[in-house]
């Protein structure tokens, strides 16, 4: 919860983030690529699950491009078309090193992390001013050295992606809980610090996979994966659509 909200904000906060997820969702009605995104969300989830191998590599790749057309039918500045563009296809390039060799810490993995994240932080700090807090950053900055102990305890080939995906991650995700952000647009601007949290939910999970359940291949491993993919997309889903439409 940020810092800087009590317990009835943050319910209410709480409610807005929902009421920016049913508005991504009732896009669908007038955006035929976005029912197929979210379709291809909810394929892309059980094929993690149940291991159909050969329908994640179809279906995972093209979820990150679907929900990409908001950026295309946006009417925002051009540069901040392109830094939202380049954080999905960081996003997806991320995905694809993390569902290639989950317990690896690829290099590709680590620089899609990134780039996905220093996009959004462009957009956020450079062009709609956001900053972050001290207090939000320090508590997100724990987060990011208990997760970097976990690595080195448990697969020390994470310390470094861990680290370095972290701060941009740490920085992107603080500046879009912003309260300034909060504060004006759209039914969809909520989206923006609810979609960063379940990004950081996301690599909490890949975290624990690439750790914890090391090596395995069980239900359980599994289960953490899909999770994993299932918050990144609707975490894209939301901050792209907080941003595009705000």
């Amino acid at each position: 919860m940020p810092a800087e909200l009590g317990t009835g904000q943050f319910v209410q906060e709480t409610l807005r983030g929902v009421e920016a997820f049913l508005a991504s969702v009732s896009v669908m009605r007038s955006e035929p690529e976005r029912a197929v995104a979210l379709a291809a969300v909810d394929v892309a989830g059980a094929a993690k699950l149940f291991d159909w191998r050969g329908v994640s590599r179809v279906v995972e790749p093209a979820i990150l491009p679907l929900i990409g057309g908001a950026v295309l039918r946006s009417r925002k500045p051009l540069g901040q078309r392109l830094e939202n563009a380049a954080a999905l296809a960081g996003g997806a390039v991320a995905q694809w090193g993390k569902s290639a060799g989950p317990d690896k810490g690829s290099a590709l993995a680590t620089a899609g992390v990134i780039t996905q994240y220093g996009a959004y932080a462009a957009t956020l700090a450079g062009d709609l001013g956001a900053k972050p807090k001290f207090t939000g950053a320090a508590v997100r900055g724990a987060l990011l050295a208990s997760g970097a102990a976990v690595a080195a305890a448990k697969n020390r080939k994470l310390v470094a992606p861990t680290l370095l995906g972290g701060a941009a991650m740490v920085y992107a995700t603080e500046v879009a809980n912003d309260p300034k952000i909060r504060a004006h647009g759209t039914g969809h601007t909520p989206g923006i610090s609810h979609g960063a949290n379940l990004l950081v939910a996301s690599e909490a999970l890949t975290l624990v996979r690439g750790t914890f359940l090391q090596g395995k291949r069980g239900f359980g491993a599994r289960s953490v994966e899909a999770g994993a993919l299932v918050l990144s997309s609707l975490g894209h889903l939301l901050l792209t659509d907080g941003l595009a439409r705000r």
